[in-house]
């Protein structure tokens, strides 16, 4: 019966050997997959870097099409107002035209009487 049992004993003992064997190896491969999942986190956190970058890159970008835009819109209001102006005075020289012409024709007018 001592036989028996030790008989049995060695089998469980082979038994749990094969299982911290097997745990070993699914142990070494969960390592492998943390480190390749690190690896992946590490390149991923990468390219997340990168697209912040080209983030900041087109605000800025942004930004200067704004200031840009700003300035044109200025530049518009500005070109406007002179329009308006050049208006004005091509207006005011062309009555300062006829009330010459209306002088003329008064002194004319004038000399003919004398």
């Amino acid at each position: 019966e001592l036989f028996s049992n030790n008989q049995q004993l060695n089998g469980t003992v082979l038994d749990l050997k094969g299982e911290v064997s097997e745990i070993g190896t699914l142990n070494d491969i969960l390592l492998e997959s943390n480190d390749a999942l690190n690896d992946t986190n590490n390149k991923t956190q990468v390219i997340i870097d990168g697209l912040n970058d080209v983030n900041l890159g087109l605000n800025a970008t942004a930004r200067s099409f704004e200031i840009e835009v700003s300035n044109l819109s200025a530049q518009n209001d500005y070109r406007h107002e002179l329009n308006k102006n050049l208006s004005e005075s091509i207006m005011f020289l062309n009555d300062t035209a006829n009330e010459i012409l209306s002088f003329e024709e008064i002194i004319a007018d004038l000399d003919s009487k004398i």
